[in-house]
């Protein structure tokens, strides 16, 4: 069934088997549809906000765990850096000072080709 449309000055009417829309009635629909979709959006947004800022939390926590791990590396470098240390793992592994060295000259040739 085709609707027969008729427009005056005052209203605009849309005639099918029993619906008649005004033009307040469609600037009423209208208003409405649009109010909807903006409340939809504003959910939608807020949602998006919320899930964005909580992996922005979580990065930032990890960056806070790196950050620590870092710095406790940064520590054990340090200390097992020491000259101290560094004796102490010499004598446990049996290293000892040297007797006796020698320097080997530049041209010093260790084998000969015959």
């Amino acid at each position: 069934m085709v609707a027969d449309a008729v427009l005056t000055n005052t209203r605009v009417e849309v005639a099918t088997s029993s619906f008649v829309l005004t033009k307040a009635r469609f600037v009423l629909v209208i208003l409405a549809i649009i109010l909807f979709a903006l409340i939809a959006l504003q959910l939608f947004l807020a949602n998006f906000l919320a899930t964005q800022g909580q992996r922005a939390s979580d990065f930032e926590a990890k960056i806070k765990n790196i950050q620590e791990a870092n710095k406790d590396l940064k520590m054990q470098i340090s200390q097992n850096g020491s000259l101290k240390e560094v004796q102490e793992k010499s004598k446990e592994l049996g290293f000892k000072k040297p007797g006796n060295f020698f320097f080997v000259k530049e041209n010093f040739i260790v084998a000969e080709k015959r």
